[in-house]
């Protein structure tokens, strides 16, 4: 995680009900499938199969 930039800070100083809601919200677990991310893990798998036949 990055450093508080200084709009970050006055935010939750003006706002600190709503800073607190969003900063201790947790992401949902779920998987997004994404293609082309699936590939670029299929190629890696892949180079990491062959350099150990090697």
């Amino acid at each position: 995680m990055k450093p508080l930039v200084k709009e970050e800070f006055l935010f939750i100083v003006e706002y600190p009900k709503i800073a607190e809601m969003i900063l201790t919200i947790q992401p949902p677990s779920i998987t997004i499938f994404r293609p082309s991310l699936e590939k670029r893990k299929e190629k890696e798998e892949n180079k990491e199969v062959s350099s150990k036949n090697i």
